[in-house]
């Protein structure tokens, strides 16, 4: 995806030899001591952390929704069981993160 965002190769800015680079035009965020493009090196090395980040709130939703609907359709002595798992998880909070 960053590719498509942020079309610039990380390879594109001058080499800067000080500790704080000037910014370079055409680089919003400037370039690093090896000439590469602060901004792009930023949204390829996001792209891993956005998709654990993402793909772990879609499971949650999906099994948290599932079994939310399976308790509200189902009720009674199911329903007081999965609440009753629940609060266990929730007395202790280092199991339930």
């Amino acid at each position: 995806m960053g590719p498509y965002v942020l079309p610039l190769h990380s390879r594109s800015g001058a080499a800067c030899w000080t500790a704080h680079c000037p910014r370079v035009p055409g680089h919003p965020l400037g370039t690093d001591v090896n000439g590469n493009d602060v901004l792009s090196r930023l949204i390829h090395g996001g792209q891993a952390s956005l998709t654990v980040g993402i793909g772990v709130n879609v499971i949650g939703l999906v099994v948290g929704g599932s079994v939310g609907a399976i308790s509200g359709y189902l009720g009674g002595k199911s329903d007081t069981a999965i609440m009753r798992v629940l609060d266990v998880l929730i007395a202790f909070p280092h199991w339930s993160s």
